[in-house]
């Protein structure tokens, strides 16, 4: 196994220095996760999408997508 392990807080990181970045509000973000370590970036997120996720991902999420896939999320944001 090559690489280091990602936690949430790394994860969370990621997701702050690539706002600042690209120097957008925390409005402009859509966070998609599935599992627990996901919550810290989730909550950074404006919209949060639970995507076939644990209960307590999907309880904590703006929306849940559980049947459908991926592109799921495009519909949420149809116009």
């Amino acid at each position: 196994m090559l690489g280091a392990i990602i936690n949430a807080d790394q994860k969370r990181k990621a997701l702050l220095k690539m706002r600042d970045a690209l120097g957008i509000t925390r409005s402009r973000i859509i966070g998609i996760g599935d599992g627990a370590n996901d919550l810290k970036f989730m909550a950074e997120s404006g919209v949060s999408v639970a995507y076939h996720a644990k209960p307590i991902v999907r309880e904590k999420a703006t929306h849940a997508i559980n049947f459908v896939n991926l592109d799921g999320v495009l519909h949420l944001f149809h116009q």
